[in-house]
């Protein structure tokens, strides 16, 4: 059964977005395929210079340097070959595990750190790397979700959620590896009265809280934080390395530190536009 289940995974459709501005070739595409054959999003840093430009790679037109292929019924032998046979075996094992300690999710690469698994909804069809530390701090008493996940969300290594009052994600959000997403601070330093004294150790000011919700078809490049109160619109884009302190609309492509919206995607044209 496992067996089958690692098959069935491997069969299925992957998308990549590539981290170059310049152009790549069918050979190129073949060439990061058998190199990186699994790996579902690498870092965004300088992806959006020319995210108006179309390639057409595998016979299908994609945007930003995107393509997709389907793995044929002998995946399971490549898979094998690219991993070798001890990263063959650990992500078996990973997929037993999955199986057995988180029912409905796709594929847990273990480790993974939880905390208040009862106010966590890992969703259907999640998958995460390696190092994923989610964490839900629900007040004495409290039996309410925290941490809500959508359907076929994609969590790369070494990210850490943590909630206090409510995170949302939503469905098709591929999030890449080192990202912070929280709903509270140790303290409150918004101006508005009453506020934190610098003097007081912050392990012993009284935290502030308020709630996280990211949008269906998110993408969040490497080393992304997003603070609390933040609102991401659907199908918006944060690129590597930004500090998200505010709402982005939808259909955005944001950047820096803070967060500033530098695109914005027109339904009419079909085209990204600079802001």
């Amino acid at each position: 059964m496992i067996i089958a289940n690692l098959r069935l995974m491997l069969e299925t459709d992957y998308r990549f977005s590539l981290p170059v501005t310049t152009g790549i070739g069918r050979s190129g595409v073949q060439r990061l395929r058998r190199k990186h054959p699994m790996r579902d999003s690498y870092p965004a840093r300088a992806c959006f210079r020319r995210t108006n430009m179309e390639h057409r790679v595998e016979g299908t037109m994609k945007s930003s340097f995107t393509y997709s292929y389907n793995t044929s019924t002998d995946s399971l032998t490549s898979h094998f070959r690219s991993y070798g046979l001890i990263g063959f075996l650990s992500l078996a094992l990973d997929l037993f595990r999955t199986k057995i300690f988180f029912r409905g999710t796709r594929l847990i690469r273990f480790p993974i750190f939880v905390r208040g698994r009862r106010s966590i909804d890992f969703g259907t069809r999640f998958s995460s790397g390696r190092g994923l530390r989610i964490e839900a701090f629900p007040d004495s008493g409290t039996t309410s979700c925290l941490i809500r996940i959508g359907k076929d969300v994609r969590i790369n290594e070494d990210v850490h959620i943590g909630a206090m009052r409510s995170i949302v994600i939503g469905d098709r959000v591929l999030i890449a590896s080192n990202v912070f997403i929280t709903d509270h601070n140790h303290g409150s330093y918004s101006g508005i009265p009453p506020q934190s004294d610098p003097h007081v150790p912050p392990q012993d000011r009284i935290l502030s809280c308020a709630n996280v919700i990211i949008g269906d078809d998110v993408w969040i490049g490497e080393y992304v934080v997003v603070l609390p109160g933040v609102q991401i619109g659907k199908g918006s884009i944060i690129g590597a390395m930004t500090t998200v302190t505010r709402d982005i609309p939808p259909y955005s492509i944001a950047v820096g530190s803070p967060a500033r919206v530098i695109k914005h995607y027109n339904t009419q044209t079909s085209t990204w536009e600079r802001i």
